[in-house]
């Protein structure tokens, strides 16, 4: 086979690149560039947007600075609170519920790493908790027909504040003492069942009494 090696010492003119190449450079530039500025944003917008600041930096420093006090009177009682995606996905809230699930591991990972210590590390899911939180709901313009269902959801499964307040109480009282490495879930077969027969009742015997009105907010996207 014959091969033809021209001079390499040749000098190439920019004129004679074809048009490929210089479409092909231009895009690799323009994305390079675009690529570094949106690096520098998405902590922001995962720690100030998506509640990661709260979720996963608070948590963070927050479970560092008990424990620190904590361990040096070798008694206390550590309890993260955790929510919807602790053990499974949760569409359109992926980053929230992400969040979540790094919580209830990073919770379980600082009990393993704290036994014996006499300091007691619990994670809590309290479930859907009937606050405004749930009751005042913006929505994306778009988005409107996805919380169609939102009503029935908070009827059947979600509980009034008391409900996981005394569970909490209980948990940071003497009863737990000694017990570390705990996760209590409101959110359990019987209590999925009761809602699922509550909502049943209520479309046979059309008693709409406790009924949860939610309000929504249309918000409009930001189109910059």
């Amino acid at each position: 086979m014959k091969v033809e090696i021209k001079n390499v010492n040749e000098r190439i003119s920019l004129k004679s690149l074809p048009r490929n190449v210089w479409a092909v450079g231009f895009t690799s530039f323009f994305m390079d560039i675009s690529s570094d500025m949106v690096i520098n944003l998405v902590p922001l917008f995962l720690a100030n947007v998506l509640g990661v600041q709260t979720n996963i930096i608070g948590v963070y420093h927050g479970s560092r600075t008990a424990l620190h006090y904590f361990n040096n009177q070798n008694s206390g009682k550590l309890i993260n609170i955790l929510g919807l995606g602790d053990s499974w996905a949760a569409p359109w809230q992926n980053t929230y519920a992400a969040s979540k699930a790094w919580m209830r591991s990073y919770t379980k990972a600082l009990a393993a790493e704290n036994k014996g210590s006499g300091v007691s590390i619990i994670a809590f899911n309290p479930g859907m908790t009937r606050t405004s939180l749930l009751t005042e709901v913006d929505v994306i313009e778009g988005s409107e027909e996805r919380l169609k269902v939102f009503p029935l959801i908070v009827r059947m499964w979600s509980n009034p504040p008391e409900v996981p307040a005394e569970k909490i109480a209980w948990l940071a009282s003497a009863a737990t003492d000694g017990r570390t490495g705990l996760y209590v879930s409101l959110v359990r077969p019987g209590f999925v069942l009761r809602g699922l027969w509550k909502e049943l009742m209520r479309s046979i015997t059309g008693n709409h009494a406790g009924d949860v009105v939610i309000h929504t907010n249309t918000v409009t996207p930001h189109r910059g």
